[in-house]
């Protein structure tokens, strides 16, 4: 047999697989502990009257389940008796111990446990669950024995880092002895994580980290001012394992561990619980009756669901499944279908509350608040939707496409008084937010509200349910945890070698010190680098390497780094690797890549976005109440505008020379400053004042 010479070949994807009974129970064994201990140690500490209130719910949950096991007449094929009382004895004690261990001084929870201890459980766990859901190639269709025997050796280097937890969480380089276990081990950890790197994220990413490590340990060859001193290999798996300014265990993986789990095992329980079918019916009966019903509907129900999900992908299979085969039946093409699709579920991370895991890691490198920065977010989240309302709106004017049928379209008040209790956990997660308590406590108390309003619908979440979610929510986690990893391994790179800096001072002096120039190639740098991997990565590298260039110029850390998230977002629909695109596209069996041009294309105008609000930090809702007001609305006008001249049709097909004109009247109200923007507003008016016997716009748009 030939051996490919094509070393990319090398690093292609492996194969997900999907989970049979055995590997199901095997990976239960896992997940279920897993999900219940990183909630426990969100909640843990909680004493007082906010502890009685946690305690009260996990009182509640198992009450309510088993009254409506009671009640229901259909309760064989709801939920045994018996499990809902094993279910009650289990929360019951979760919850009183979880409320008196603050205040008896009790060991259990573990709370304020140390940041590497839980990244390490973490991770021990995350790592053979992956291993058991990727193959290791492409073509193999079920997990071999190989894949068994990766996933037993990081269980037991797991277990095995457990144990050490409590020497490496004190200590101190140079002083500590870094024996040979702990290297064989180290190394050990290090393969598999470059192994399932390879096999869940690919290429894309796998290049970057093999590249680092290739200049780290051949970099002191190099003369002048990329080259470094020579690193043992000793010294660098020390600073891997253990270093908490970057590494394997960094900041990235204990994001991951402390918030996204939680909020990817949310939006997987309000799935379950019927959540996405609730949020399309409601979007349904907004928009559906107007031109391109069920595109705006897509448009609508991916922006209500994908602001709880936080994830492109994810979000584009959940409410995907529902809205492009509705498309494609009423006569809408598979590429529109699919785009719309992407689009709409990649805004979902950028959209307040929840947006995504990139905006936690956001919290840690910028030291921002996250109920400041989802605050902060909540204008440009929305303007985001607007474009590509707007966009949708007039392609479908322009391609004749009709809303939804009267029998398609579910009335409004039997859709809020079937699925009100779906609105529930957003209300107590809004609240919560607001109130200041950390991300992972938010996402806890949401998870427990949902599992109690639940209760009160079709499909509440069982003990049997409870136990399938916390599965898929792990499997789900594949792609993320390897992707943190390896994030976490660059930026140990990064710093140790001292290239975060030399290339800092490279962009600075190739763009002279120009805002304008660093914010391009800031952008650049994100999209290219966010192709084919996930937005958490990518922004854990922008963040390293671009960040610190565009804090030195004197940009606010808030508008620095959401910069860079918005693009790290949008990289999941930029070709040629856009992976929301590739998800939507398999669902509306079109080419990727065809998907992928035409989606880039419908969110033109979420490109301009970012550099708004950098020139206009009024759309962070910072400034005065009228400052803020005369600008988001400038702005809407500004982006609807650029829609109408991207799309070139408004009641009729415009001119070349029209689109020019409403193009610059758009930049021109899109500026800072008033007297340019008057001048963009004035020439909309005089253009609309001459054309008026042929009116270019609708005065209101369906």
């Amino acid at each position: 047999m030939l051996i490919s010479l094509n070393p990319l070949r090398w690093l292609q994807t492996g194969r997900r697989v999907a989970v049979d009974s055995d590997r199901f129970r095997v990976i239960a064994l896992l997940a279920v502990p897993l999900a219940f201990f990183i909630a426990s140690q969100a909640l843990t500490g909680t004493g007082g009257l906010i502890g009685a209130t946690v305690t009260g719910g996990c009182l509640l949950y198992p009450i309510a389940l088993l009254f409506r096991c009671l009640l229901d007449p259909n309760r064989p094929n709801l939920v045994s008796a018996g499990q809902a009382g094993i279910a009650s004895i289990i929360v019951v004690a979760a919850g009183l111990i979880t409320w008196l261990a603050p205040i008896a001084g009790w060991p259990w929870p573990p709370g304020n446990l140390h940041p590497l201890a839980l990244a390490v459980i973490f991770v021990a766990a995350a790592y053979p669950i992956s291993f058991l859901t990727i193959s290791w190639r492409q073509r193999a269709d079920r997990i071999t024995l190989f894949d068994w025997l990766l996933a037993l050796i990081s269980l037991v280097a797991g277990i095995w880092l457990i144990a050490q937890t409590g020497r490496y969480a004190e200590w101190i380089g140079g002083i500590d002895e870094f024996t040979t276990l702990d290297l064989a081990v180290a190394l050990v950890y290090l393969s598999l994580t470059l192994e399932l790197l390879r096999r869940s994220v690919g290429a894309g990413l796998s290049l970057v980290v093999y590249s680092l490590l290739g200049y780290l340990f051949l970099g002191h060859h190099i003369a002048g001012t990329f080259g470094h001193r020579q690193f043992a290999l000793t010294e660098f798996a020390e600073e891997m394992i253990i270093s908490m300014n970057g590494g394997l265990f960094g900041v990235p993986l204990q994001v991951a561990a402390s918030y996204a789990f939680l909020f990817i095992l949310f939006g997987k329980l309000l799935e379950a619980s019927g959540g996405g079918q609730f949020f399309f019916d409601l979007a349904a009966a907004v928009a559906g009756r107007r031109e391109g019903g069920v595109a705006k509907v897509a448009v609508v129900s991916s922006g209500l669901f994908g602001t709880l999900s936080g994830s492109p992908a994810a979000d584009v299979m959940t409410t995907g499944s529902i809205t492009i085969p509705m498309m494609k039946r009423l006569g809408y093409g598979g590429l529109f279908a699919a785009a719309v699709e992407a689009v709409a579920s990649t805004g979902g991370s950028l959209l307040p509350p929840v947006m995504g895991a990139a905006v936690f890691l956001m919290v840690e490198f910028s030291a921002i608040p996250y109920a400041e920065i989802a605050y902060s977010a909540v204008a440009i989240g929305l303007f985001y939707y607007l474009s590509v309302y707007l966009q949708v709106h007039w392609r479908s004017r322009r391609l004749g496409l009709v809303g939804m049928t009267d029998d398609q379209i579910p009335a409004v008040w039997p859709t809020l008084t079937a699925g009100w209790y779906q609105l529930v956990p957003l209300a107590v997660l809004v609240t919560l937010l607001i109130a200041g308590f950390s991300p992972a406590f938010v996402a806890a108390g949401a998870l427990l509200t949902l599992l109690i309003s639940s209760t009160l619908g079709k499909s509440p979440i069982t003990p049997a349910r409870i136990v399938t979610v916390c599965v898929d929510a792990c499997c789900a986690m594949a792609p993320l945890v390897a992707a943190v990893a390896a994030a976490g391994l660059v930026i140990g790179c990064l710093n140790i070698s001292g290239l975060a800096g030399k290339l800092a001072t490279l962009v600075f002096t190739i763009t002279d010190g120009s805002m304008l120039g660093s914010l391009l190639m800031a952008m650049a740098i994100t999209l290219i680098l966010g192709m084919g991997m996930p937005v958490v990565a990518a922004y854990a590298l922008v963040a390293t390497l671009v960040a610190p260039v565009l804090l030195e110029l004197g940009l606010p850390a808030l508008q620095a780094h959401l910069f860079l998230v918005y693009f790290s977002v949008l990289s999941a629909i930029t070709p040629p690797v856009a992976i929301a695109c590739f998800v939507a596209s398999s669902i509306a069996e079109e080419s990727p890549m065809a998907v992928a041009w035409q989606a880039l294309r419908m969110a033109l105008v979420a490109f301009v976005i970012p550099f708004l609000f950098v020139y206009q930090p009024a759309l962070l809702l910072q400034g005065g109440v009228i400052e803020v007001a005369l600008t988001i609305t400038s702005t809407a006008l500004g982006i609807w505008l650029l829609s109408l001249a991207i799309e070139g049709y408004g009641r009729r097909q415009l001119r070349p020379g029209e689109r020019v004109l409403l193009l610059l009247a758009a930049l021109a109200v899109f500026s800072p400053y008033l007297l340019i923007s008057t001048v963009g507003i004035v020439i909309w008016a005089v253009f609309q004042l001459v054309r008026r016997r042929q009116p270019l716009l609708d005065s209101t748009t369906s």
